[in-house]
């Protein structure tokens, strides 16, 4: 959690702070307006703040656990691996990098794990603080280029640049799940309640079509302010890559100085010539909408390397 705090305090993160500070201010709103007090109607009303807050916190502490980063795997599609061919070329170069990777960043976990997902774009991608995910299409690059952009990866993890999204990310859908669990339950009894008060002044199947009537308006609404949450909550997402650009070319940097600066450029140079023609999908695409381009990475580590006073062999 400190880590992520001296993170978020960054010029480039500013944006991401104030997305932050406002969605805070929205779940606390809605958990204290909509649900608490329906479910503890007793309490005194400046209360209902104090505990809606509390519970933002504690999905905060939730996203960044074990239990989080599972869940960021799940809608990221990273699985594990399962073809012994796979494992067989990925793991000794996964090794290699991690171990470079370690002595250049000693705080980095010890029990970082290398998963794959079913996709064809030419890319892999770091989530929460132990997750590396390289797509099938990666595959196709050379063993050196694979290393240099796994040490991109580290890189992030090194930086802690994926504790943010994985906050905005998970937080939001572990509210907005227990929101939709709650508000389900509690229109499920409102109903049947509503259906046994009308018994006494109408038919049996005028009651029952009563209470359908109102169930359904007030699911409509609770349908609609869930895909407004999910609006906003992507909306996160898009702010906190944003202002992440720094971090990319962070670790383009970090996969230079582990030893990949050729392959990484080569890797680099590819990926340019195939951009517009292989994009990733889902969540992925959305993370990676707001690169920078990669003319401009290769500008920056050419950069990076004359003032080093090296050339890229």
């Amino acid at each position: 959690m400190v880590d992520f705090m001296k993170n978020l305090f960054k010029l480039h993160r500013i944006g991401t702070l104030i997305w932050m500070v406002l969605n805070a201010a929205i779940i606390t709103i809605i958990m204290a307006t909509v649900i608490i007090p329906t479910a503890l109607p007793s309490l005194p009303e400046w209360s209902y703040y104090v505990i809606g807050a509390l519970f933002y916190f504690l999905c905060i502490l939730a996203a960044i656990s074990p239990a989080g980063e599972v869940i960021m795997r799940l809608l990221n599609g990273a699985r594990k691996i399962k073809d012994p061919a796979i494992t067989a070329r990925l793991q000794p170069l996964f090794d290699e990098v991690y171990a470079k990777a370690k002595t250049k960043t000693p705080g980095l976990p010890d029990n970082i794990r290398l998963y794959t997902k079913e996709d064809d774009s030419f890319n892999a991608f770091a989530m929460g603080r132990k997750t590396i995910s390289v797509n099938y299409g990666l595959l196709r690059a050379s063993d050196e280029e694979i290393k240099a952009v796994l040490a991109h990866e580290f890189g992030h993890l090194a930086h802690h640049d994926t504790d943010t999204l994985t906050i905005v990310v998970i937080g939001n859908v572990i509210v907005g799940l227990f929101f939709v669990v709650f508000r389900l339950i509690w229109r499920i009894f409102s109903w049947i309640f509503s259906f046994l008060a009308s018994l006494s002044a109408n038919s049996f199947w005028g009651a029952f079509w009563t209470a359908i009537v109102s169930f359904g308006t007030r699911a409509l609404i609770d349908f609609f302010l869930t895909a407004c949450f999910s609006a906003w909550t992507f909306l996160g997402v898009a702010v906190c890559h944003a202002g992440g650009r720094e971090d990319e070319y962070r670790a383009d940097i970090f996969s230079c100085e582990c030893g990949y600066t050729r392959a990484y450029l080569d890797f680099l140079q590819f990926l340019m010539s195939k951009e517009g023609k292989k994009r990733p999908k889902g969540l992925a695409r959305a993370l990676q909408a707001t690169h920078p381009s990669t003319s401009k990475r290769i500008a920056r580590v050419n950069q990076w390397l004359q003032e080093q006073g090296q050339l890229a062999q």
